[in-house]
Parts: C-alpha cells; sequence; structure tokens
C-alpha cells in the first residue's frame, strides 16, 4: 500500500507533481507526471487498489499499477480537475469537479467522461474561478449527487 501527495508548482521554485512512498514509510518518490503540473485531487480506486487517478490543472489522470506509470484520461483540456468521486453503489460510476465549476461523469469506470447535468444554484464569486472540491451521494436516494 502506498501513501500519495500532490503538490502545486506556484511556490517559489518548488516542485508540483505527485509523490509517494509505501505506507510502512521510506523514501518519497515522485510518480512521473508530466512536468510542470499541480495535482489537486488524489484518489485511489475503492476496489482496484493499484489504480489512482489525478485530478490536475491540466486535465485528470489515471494509473493502473500504483503510479508507476500515467496516461491523460479524455476530460476537455481547458478544465481543471479538482475532485474525483466514485459512486458507493457502483465503482463504475465516477464523477470529476472542475474548475471552472462544472460536472464530468464517466459509467465506464473513467476511460470516457462526459459533462454531468447539473442544477447550478447561485455561487459565491470569486476573483478566481470557482470549482467542485467535494461530493456526497445522498443516503436516502442514492441517485442523487451532491457537488459543493
Amino acid at each position: 500500500m502506498r501513501v500519495y501527495v500532490g503538490a502545486g508548482s506556484w511556490v517559489g521554485n518548488a516542485r508540483g507533481g505527485l509523490f509517494w512512498r509505501n505506507a510502512q514509510g521510506g523514501p518519497w518518490g515522485e510518480a512521473g507526471l508530466p512536468q510542470p503540473i499541480q495535482v489537486q485531487a488524489i484518489t485511489v480506486h475503492p476496489v482496484e487498489r493499484t489504480t489512482v487517478f489525478a485530478g490536475t490543472d491540466r486535465g485528470l489522470f489515471r494509473s493502473d499499477d500504483a503510479g508507476a506509470s500515467w496516461r491523460r484520461l479524455d476530460t476537455p483540456a481547458s478544465l481543471q480537475i479538482w475532485s474525483v468521486h466514485f459512486d458507493p453503489r457502483d465503482p463504475r460510476e465516477m464523477y470529476a469537479g472542475t474548475s471552472p465549476v462544472g460536472v464530468l461523469r464517466s459509467s465506464d469506470g473513467g476511460e470516457h467522461w462526459r459533462a454531468a447535468e447539473v442544477r447550478l444554484p447561485e455561487h459565491v464569486r470569486m476573483a478566481f474561478p470557482c470549482r467542485v472540491m467535494r461530493f456526497a451521494h445522498d443516503a436516502a436516494s442514492p441517485v442523487r449527487v451532491y457537488a459543493a
């Protein structure tokens, strides 16, 4: 089992990216995402524990070998990915929260993505683009998903 940490590259000369180490300890290694990159979300598949998703300022990346290699998924290049969520009833159903505010949905485990239908209430206006950073399924109505 591995522990993952994502970092942005906007502070000084600090290098951004995705880093990992064994859960038992040891040195940190770099996961090998393209540079420069800012990692906003890291999500391990709930069943396939060697499958990891990284939400970045350059889209969504997937690793099927615990972070040894990565490939960019077909999310729109203009969107940053800030969160990744699995449907608790079916891990092939996934959601990705974006900036600017939006939700992408995949029904095939992340291979293909489409914009989800969302009812967007009035939201706070910020000096930077708002984003979807969290998801939750409604326990009383599992087909309802909340994004914040």
